[in-house]
């Protein structure tokens, strides 16, 4: 994951020719800002109903936590 917003980064720095670090950092927080906001719009997204939106993301991420384990 870290590795994607790094490329993003990248990309967005060559795209509008940042040469210095100066902005890379918010270009970081927006990316990780819209992540954020995308997981929580598939939380939300399962009929409106908030508490079973956060049950089935919370639920996916346990089952791949302890697939990775195993």
């Amino acid at each position: 994951m870290l590795t994607l917003i790094k490329n993003l980064v990248a990309i967005l720095k060559a795209h509008f020719g940042i040469k210095s670090q100066k902005g890379v950092t918010m270009v970081e927080y927006a990316l990780v800002t819209a992540l954020i906001v995308v997981v929580a719009l598939a939380a939300f997204g399962t009929g409106g109903d908030l508490e079973a939106g956060l049950d089935a993301v919370f639920a996916d991420i346990k089952a791949k936590l302890e697939g990775a384990i195993q």
